[in-house]
């Protein structure tokens, strides 16, 4: 018996559980138990009728610890605070209780309603409206709002005895529902015997079928039941919890799937007094996704809303759930399923600036375009002259993406040929590029040399002129070493790593850097050391910083598009 009451004891400190089942794909069930063991249970936890009788008393349940006391002649129905969806097909509410036989005359009633207030029995103990179930000695009935269909199970119920109720009921669709109810035998330590009886029918209710949720209940009409403890509720198929004044928001069937993007949304229906600050839909390869996945923003309070799912895998099973969320909490609708589709159309990738013959080093950049994000890759990459390493822009929709060789020198010939592969492992075409030749003789101009020539900075290094005037702006040369002590290398620590654009911000994930931002204060350093005045070095590369990009561009020959990819960032490592 001490470990029947331990183990009563450990289910009271966990008054919500959650039980995963898998077995043919089903989804997870939910479970909440109220036992009774705080004497504030029923009062907190359930909303009473007109005139309560019911008590919570600390002892006198299942192993001797607290339950419900009901006085002979009780008339009351008590339904839960926390309320349950309903999102149709497919949703199973299971509720049991434990009762105690304390006389032969009266009913009792376990069930659900569509009201959580002002509830009153008939002398069944059943509520207005609601499916549920109620019995007395030797038999019972199925309630479908106080429509009973009898059953019987002679003979009677012991008086003195024990017995656990359970009632399952699973929502068919077109407001009809399957009802199975089962009555076990137990000992006062809730040890369950045998099955006493089992029966199961099928009611259509258009009440039910109609609402957005629904409220568990237990009840007493007469004199029938000394106690009642363990009420417990699990939900599965579907269906959810929703705590007291957190909103109700029902799911919307997913459409438009592709292999990388499909529609859904919501629908907020009662914000239960509480203005909705955030809605949306969450979505996860794993059941039940939550607020810790990915999820969408889409506006606040009541009413339809339309959220778009991108960046998703071909050929992929997702589970989606709209959400709600208000100052009572975050609700969440009914789970809904989807597979994407299998993406068998490869990306394609389309030249834009070819590179053959004899070109200028400063010219030797390679532009493309693709059909959709993928995968860069490089082959056959061939060098007459220096060890050469490819580098390439970020891969963007809608963008020139620019490709190099950092480390051809003048006098070398190079090709290369480039795919790309989606994430459904689809390969692109091949482009291959080259052979071009460095042209020997570049021009002698500034701009020319310091953009073209990689030999060039490991003698000479660009900086702001110590005679300049306020007026004076363009950078002047100079021969001297760099810091690091290697002529024209800067020192480890002004080596820029990241590419940056505008709207990168040190501390901060930025898409084109693909990375936290951590380098935007050093190239703000470097613009201002040569003289293209980025404004304070505070690690926000901002409107003035990136005119200062675009102004060192624009000098050093380069696309001026205030974007600092690899061609920009391999000059400016090599200016100090």
């Amino acid at each position: 018996m001490k470990n029947i009451l331990y183990k009563k004891l450990i289910l009271g400190i966990f008054l919500f559980s959650v039980v995963f089942m898998h077995t043919n794909g089903a989804f997870a069930s939910v479970t909440t138990l109220v036992d009774f063991n705080n004497v504030n249970d029923l009062t907190d936890k359930f909303n009473s009728s007109a005139n309560p009788q019911f008590t919570n008393t600390a002892d006198g349940g299942i192993g001797g610890t607290g339950s419900i006391n009901v006085p002979l002649g009780s008339n009351e129905v008590w339904t839960t605070k926390q309320a349950y969806t309903v999102s149709g097909e497919g949703d199973i509410y299971t509720f049991s209780a434990f009762f105690k036989i304390q006389a032969n005359s009266g009913y009792g009633g376990l069930g659900f309603t569509t009201t959580t207030t002002g509830n009153s029995t008939d002398g069944f103990g059943s509520p207005q409206t609601g499916i549920g179930m109620g019995f007395h000695g030797g038999g019972g009935f199925f309630v479908n709002n106080r429509t009973n269909e009898n059953v019987s199970w002679p003979p009677d119920l012991v008086i003195g005895n024990w017995y656990k109720m359970i009632l399952r009921v699973e929502a068919l669709g077109n407001n009809q529902y399957d009802l199975n109810f089962q009555i076990y035998n137990s000992d006062a330590n809730g040890v369950l015997g045998s099955l006493k009886t089992e029966k199961t029918t099928t009611v259509t209710n258009e009440t039910v079928g109609q609402s957005n949720i629904i409220y568990g209940y237990f009840s007493a009409a007469g004199s029938r039941m000394a106690n009642i403890d363990d009420f417990e509720m699990t939900l599965a198929g579907g269906a959810t919890f929703i705590e007291a004044g957190a909103p109700i928001v029902t799911t919307i069937a997913v459409t438009d799937i592709t292999a990388n993007t499909a529609s859904s949304g919501g629908d907020v229906v009662d914000d239960q007094g509480g203005f909705v600050t955030a809605r949306g839909v969450c979505w996860s390869t794993v059941a039940e996704p939550t607020l810790e996945d990915t999820c969408t923003e889409n506006g606040t309070g009541e009413g339809i809303f339309v959220s778009e799912l991108v960046n998703l895998i071909p050929g992929t099973e997702y589970f989606i759930r709209a959400y709600a969320t208000n100052a009572s909490g975050t609700t969440y609708g009914s789970q809904r399923t989807f597979t994407t589709e299998v993406d068998n159309i490869a990306p394609t990738l389309t030249e834009i600036t070819p590179l053959s013959g004899t070109i200028d080093l400063e010219n030797a950049t390679y532009y493309f375009r693709t059909s959709e994000i993928c995968d860069l890759s490089a082959s056959n990459i061939s060098s007459t002259q220096g060890d050469v390493v490819f580098s390439a822009d970020d891969i963007a929709l809608d963008k020139d993406i620019g490709v190099t060789l950092n480390g051809m020198v003048a006098g070398g010939t190079y090709s290369f040929s480039i795919s790309c592969t989606d994430n459904a492992d689809n390969e692109s075409n091949t482009l291959h590029v080259g052979p071009f030749t460095i042209r020997k003789n570049t021009s002698s101009s500034s701009r020319s040399r310091l953009s073209g020539s990689s030999s060039f900075f490991t003698q000479m290094r660009f900086q702001q002129s110590q005679q300049a005037t306020v007026n004076q702006t363009t950078p002047t040369l100079h021969s001297t070493p760099g810091a690091s002590g290697i002529e024209g290398l800067c020192s480890s620590d002004l080596i820029l790593t990241q590419n940056l654009k505008r709207g990168a911000r040190n501390g901060v994930f930025d898409t084109f850097t693909g990375s936290i931002v951590t380098e935007a204060h050093i190239l703000q350093k470097h613009l201002n050391r040569l003289g293209f005045d980025s404004g304070p070095e505070d690690g926000i590369i901002g409107p003035l910083t990136e005119s200062a990009i675009k102004r060192m561009q624009t000098f050093l020959g380069t696309k001026s598009d205030g974007h600092v990819g690899p061609i920009t960032r391999g000059l400016i490592n090599k200016s100090c």
